[in-house]
C-alpha cells in the first residue's frame, strides 16, 4: 500500500507541480534538459528547485527525496500537437547511494535498458545515474510517447556523467528465494522506517544516513522480510539487536528466535557491523537458514 501512495504522490507531482513553478532554486548543473526531444517541444524553460522549495512542487512526497539527499530538481514539461504531454524531472542527489536508493524506493519493473537502472511501466520511466535520479512521465498512457519517454530519458542520463559504483550491501543478501523487485536500499532510520513499519521509532537506533536493505522472500504471498542494516560499531550492534528484542514483548530464545504473528517466526542477530533481522517467516528453518546465508555473505567481505 505504501508502495501504490508513494506513485500516486509522485504521479501527482508530475502532473500539478509544473502549473506553479514555487520560488526556484540556483540549478546544480547546466541545464539538463533539451529544448526538444523528437517532436515533443519543451512549452517553457527548464524550473529548478532546491532542498527549501521543493515542498512547493512535491507536495507530500518531498521528505523521501529530502532524506536520500536530494540537492536540487530541474523539470521541464513537452508538447506535441494531438499527443500527451510529456514531464521529466531530474533530480540531483547528495551522492550516488542516495540516486540508487531513490530508484529501488518503489522499484516494481519490467527493468529497461536505460542508465545504471531503469524500469518503463504504465508510460512512466524512472532511472538512476551516478547521482541522478530521474523520471520521465506522460500525462496519459500512449504507445507513440513512450519512444519520446526512452529518447528524453537517454539525454538525461548523459548530462549526469559516469557511472558510479552500486552499493555492496543488496549484494550481500542471500540470493535463495530472494524476490529481486522487492530489494530496497534505505538511508537513515526514517526511510527504513518507512518501508518496514516495525522500525518506527529508529528501534535500532541507527544512525542518520546508516545504509540498510530491506527484501522479501518466498513465492508471491508469502510475508517472510529480511532486514539488514548498519550500525556504527559492535556496541551498537548489539545494543539494536536487544532493542529489538525487547520492542517484541515476546520470550526470544538464545538463538534470536521468537513467535511472530499468525503462527510465523522471526529473529534476530549480529553479524559483523550488521543486525539482521527476519520477519513473518514461515517456519523458523526458514527463519535460521535466512540468517545463516545472509550472515555468511557478510562475513565473506574483506576475505
Amino acid at each position: 500500500m505504501k508502495r501504490i501512495i508513494a506513485r500516486l504522490v509522485l504521479a501527482s507531482a508530475l502532473l500539478g507541480g509544473v502549473a506553479g513553478c514555487g520560488r526556484r532554486g540556483e540549478p546544480a548543473m547546466l541545464d539538463p534538459l533539451p529544448a526538444a526531444i523528437g517532436e515533443w517541444k519543451a512549452d517553457g524553460p527548464t524550473n529548478t528547485y532546491d532542498r527549501r522549495s521543493i515542498f512547493s512542487y512535491l507536495d507530500g512526497g518531498a521528505e523521501v527525496y529530502l532524506a536520500y539527499g536530494m540537492k536540487s530538481l530541474a523539470t521541464r514539461r513537452y508538447v506535441r500537437d494531438g499527443e500527451t504531454p510529456i514531464v521529466a524531472d531530474l533530480f540531483e542527489m547528495a551522492t550516488s547511494e542516495g540516486a540508487y536508493g531513490m530508484y529501488t524506493f518503489e522499484f516494481e519493473g519490467p527493468a529497461t535498458e536505460l542508465g545504471q537502472g531503469a524500469e518503463l511501466s504504465s508510460g512512466m520511466l524512472r532511472f538512476w545515474q551516478e547521482r541522478c535520479f530521474g523520471t520521465v512521465r506522460a500525462e496519459r498512457e500512449s504507445p507513440t510517447a513512450d519512444a519520446a519517454i526512452l529518447d528524453l530519458g537517454r539525454a538525461m542520463v548523459a548530462a549526469c556523467g559516469a557511472p558510479a559504483p552500486v552499493p555492496d550491501l543488496p549484494a550481500r543478501l542471500a540470493p535463495d528465494g530472494l524476490r529481486p523487485l522487492s530489494v530496497r536500499y534505505v538511508l537513515g532510520p526514517e526511510l527504513l522506517a518507512w518501508q518496514e513499519r516495525s522500525m518506527e521509532g529508529n528501534v535500532l537506533g541507527l544512525d542518520p544516513g546508516a545504509e540498510a536493505v530491506v527484501a522479501r522472500y518466498g513465492p508471491l504471498g508469502e510475508r517472510t522480510r529480511l532486514i539488514v542494516a548498519h550500525c556504527r560499531d559492535a556496541a551498537a550492534v548489539q545494543a539494536g539487536v536487544e532493542r529489538v528484542r525487547a520492542s517484541w514483548g515476546v520470550r526470544v530464545d538464545a538463538e534470536g528466535l521468537a513467535a511472530g504473528e499468525e503462527g510465523t517466526r522471526r529473529a534476530v542477530r549480529a553479524a559483523k557491523e550488521y543486525v539482521l533481522i527476519v520477519l513473518d517467516a514461515p517456519a523458523r528453518e526458514r527463519a535460521e537458514a535466512l540468517l545463516d546465508a545472509t550472515a555468511g555473505r557478510l562475513a565473506a567481505v574483506g576475505r
